[in-house]
C-alpha cells in the first residue's frame, strides 16, 4: 500500500536499548570475545606439571644432537689419553725393573765368574841384594850376591815378617834390618836361592795370589789384600 513504511522502519516502532544505530550497507562493530583474544597470540602463563612443553624445532634438535656428540667425543678422547699414560707408565716400570734385574744378574754373575775363573798366581818372596851381600836361604844356608840389585828368591817368612813389622818403600818393597824384600808374582816354579824368572813384580789385579807356603796375598776377583805385598 502506497505511503506505508516497512515494519522495521516504522517511526512508531520501539527502539531497543543499547542497540547501535544501523546504517544501510554497514555491519555493527562487535567487541572480540575472550576466546578470540587468546587465539590471536596473547601471552599465557605456563603452569608446571600442567602446561605441555613445546616440542623443539628442527634446528634446535640438530644443535642438541651436535652438542651431545661433541661431549661424547671429548669424554672418549680423555679416556683414551689416560689409558695411554697408564700404559706408558707400566712400560717404564717394567723396563726399569728389567734393567735392575739384568744389572743384578750381570753383577752377581760377574762376581761369581771372577771368583771361579780368576787366575791363580804364586807369589815368591825375593830380596834385592847388594854385591857381596850374604843372603840367608833357610836351614842356616846363605849365598852371596854377585852384583848390585841382584834379586834372589828367599823363604816366604822373610816377606811375611817384613810386611808385618818392617818399613815399606816404593814399588811394594818391605824393609827389614836394612834389607829390601818384595813379592815376585808368577813365573812358574821359582827356586829359593835363584833369581826369579818368567813373572812380574807388579801385582796382577783380579788374580788369586798365594805364596808357596799357602798365605793368601789377594783374593781373586775382589782385590782383597790379606797379606803384604803390592
Amino acid at each position: 500500500m502506497a505511503g506505508e513504511f516497512p515494519e522495521d522502519e516504522r517511526p512508531d516502532r520501539p527502539v531497543a536499548e543499547n542497540t547501535p544505530p544501523t546504517t544501510p550497507g554497514f555491519e555493527p562493530l562487535i567487541p572480540p570475545s575472550e576466546s578470540d583474544a587468546r587465539q590471536r597470540g596473547s601471552m599465557q602463563r605456563q603452569e608446571p606439571g600442567v602446561t605441555a612443553p613445546r616440542p623443539p624445532t628442527v634446528a634446535e634438535a640438530r644443535a642438541r644432537e651436535k652438542a651431545r656428540k661433541r661431549a661424547e667425543e671429548q669424554a672418549r678422547a680423555a679416556a683414551d689419553a689416560e689409558a695411554a699414560k697408564k700404559k706408558q707408565r707400566k712400560k717404564l716400570l717394567i723396563g726399569g725393573a728389567a734393567v735392575v734385574g739384568v744389572a743384578g744378574l750381570v753383577g752377581g754373575g760377574y762376581l761369581a765368574y771372577s771368583a771361579i775363573t780368576a787366575p791363580e798366581v804364586t807369589a815368591y818372596c825375593t830380596i834385592i841384594a847388594k854385591k857381596g851381600e850374604r843372603v840367608p836361604i833357610g836351614n842356616g844356608e846363605t849365598i852371596v850376591a854377585t852384583q848390585d840389585n841382584q834379586e834372589i828368591v828367599v823363604p816366604d817368612n822373610y816377606c811375611e815378617t817384613a810386611s808385618r813389622s818392617g818399613g815399606s818403600g816404593s814399588g811394594g818393597i818391605f824393609i827389614l834390618a836394612g834389607s829390601q824384600y818384595r813379592y815376585y808374582y808368577g813365573g812358574g816354579n821359582n827356586t829359593v836361592g835363584k833369581p826369579p824368572v818368567g813373572g812380574t813384580t807388579v801385582k796382577p789385579k783380579g788374580a788369586s795370589i798365594k805364596t808357596k807356603s799357602g798365605t793368601t796375598i789377594q783374593r781373586g776377583g775382589l782385590g782383597t789384600k790379606i797379606g803384604g805385598g803390592s
